[in-house]
């Protein structure tokens, strides 16, 4: 049987694109007897995104349909819309003609003025029987209106073409011969942060201690942000990780995935989870992030201590009163499908307390074998049982043996008036 290789969106982490699991009916739907709802948001969601349209709060990211959007404050089900003006095609295959047509949306990503799209066209590789990844186009455009949109395709703008295999791209995807796989090293990330003037987009270009290459190109990473609509070279020279803060990121082959906002700078992390308790009105008087197992927690005076987890963190999203974190694997290929879930730490005045149970059917919905990819609340100054929160989950492997199922892998909603976790 040929071998279906699909690129990794190793942007912010590890991803599959493509997932099979059984279906088990005994989980499907009818956990702590909650009625599940029609499924209006699926696939593999790397990120959720924080966009302002003429000053209305947008929620964006990639799903079926390509681009889905809704306002910040719809807290209501089957509310996503799918945007119609994007400049490509979405990716499909012509078995007729044995090639593949437009592009698959890897992540979506906004800073204070921005919207950026990375894509992916693929091809065929002959030589290893194969489907592999092409040409990775990163696209910008500035939306004043998602309520009604007068943007069409011509308003999108290209900001960069990267080539697979190609030393000099600054989205890096190469081919190990000897087994015919592709890896990517680089990572698009973003602070996400809940006021617009907080937020930016940069890229790691290149990744330290990259599998099966020794390509110095590869190996030895640059970063760029994504400033004034353009792609412009960004110095890193420290980044935390776990309670240390690497001030020699060469030295240390430290690869940086995740930044956020806090104490009046950008401050860059070795893990793509990141988040503050900023609010729209108020400035972070807490930052948090992960590592491994880990949560870690910062104040204005300096770091201030840790709480375990139990699993690798994947995601957090705050809330005036806990912390919500996700749980998973960063590598799809290891098959571990127990890794998964969701938890929760109350918060003492912003200080994490340890991991307790939800209130709500959190954990019986986005049980351990399930991977949580991202995490979002809307209005993170409200406390978790007021809040509209968002979930993207995915399985690792195939999941036969955890009583996962297909259809649940996209995304998760809480909104208050409905009182539990159900499907988006």
């Amino acid at each position: 049987m040929k071998k279906i290789v699909k690129l990794f969106a190793a942007i912010a982490l590890i991803t599959p694109f493509f997932f099979t699991a059984c279906d088990n009916p005994a989980f499907d739907g009818v956990i702590n007897d909650v009625v599940s709802e029609d499924a209006t948001v699926s696939g593999s969601i790397a990120h959720i995104a924080r966009y302002n349209a003429s000053g209305t709060e947008f929620l964006i990211l990639n799903a079926d349909g390509g681009m889905r959007y809704k306002r910040a404050d719809n807290r209501s089900h089957g509310s996503w819309q799918t945007y119609g003006a994007l400049p490509f095609s979405l990716h499909s295959y012509d078995y007729y003609g044995s090639k593949h047509n437009g592009e698959q949306i890897i992540k979506i990503v906004a800073d204070s003025e921005y919207l950026y799209i990375l894509s992916c066209t693929y091809k065929n590789d002959n030589d290893d029987g194969t489907v592999a990844p092409d040409l990775l186009r990163l696209r910008r455009a500035k939306i004043t209106s998602l309520n009604s949109i007068t943007l069409d395709a011509a308003d999108w703008t290209l900001l960069d073409e990267s080539k697979s295999g190609n030393s000099g791209a600054i989205f890096k995807v190469y081919k190990y011969s000897s087994t015919g796989y592709y890896y990517s090293a680089f990572s698009l990330f973003s602070t996400n942060a809940v006021k617009p003037e907080h937020r930016k987009v940069f890229i790691r270009s290149g990744k330290y201690n990259a599998v099966n290459t020794s390509d110095s190109t590869i190996l030895t990473p640059k970063y760029y942000e994504l400033a004034d609509g353009a792609i412009k070279p960004y110095a890193i020279d420290k980044a935390w990780g776990g309670n240390t803060l690497y001030t020699d990121l060469v030295s240390n082959k430290v690869n940086v995935y995740g930044a956020a906002w806090f104490d009046s700078e950008y401050k860059f992390f070795n893990n793509p989870s990141a988040v503050t308790n900023e609010t729209a009105t108020t400035d972070a008087t807490k930052l948090y992030y992960a590592n491994g197992s880990y949560l870690h927690y910062q104040t204005e005076a300096g770091y201030g201590g840790s709480i375990g987890a139990n699993r690798t963190i994947t995601a957090l999203a705050v809330c005036a009163d806990s912390i919500i974190i996700g749980m998973g694997t960063w590598d799809a290929s290891t098959g571990i499908s127990t890794y998964g879930g969701i938890t929760k730490s109350d918060l003492n005045n912003g200080v994490p307390t340890g991991t307790t149970k939800f209130k709500t059917n959190a954990e019986s919905q986005i049980t351990s074998g399930y991977h949580v990819y991202a995490l979002l609340n809307a209005n993170p100054a409200e406390a978790e049982l007021a809040s509209a929160l968002y979930a993207a989950i995915g399985i690792a492997g195939t999941g036969s043996s955890t009583g996962v199922a297909y259809s649940s892998i996209g995304l998760w909603s809480y909104y208050p008036a409905r009182g539990n976790w159900n499907r988006e």
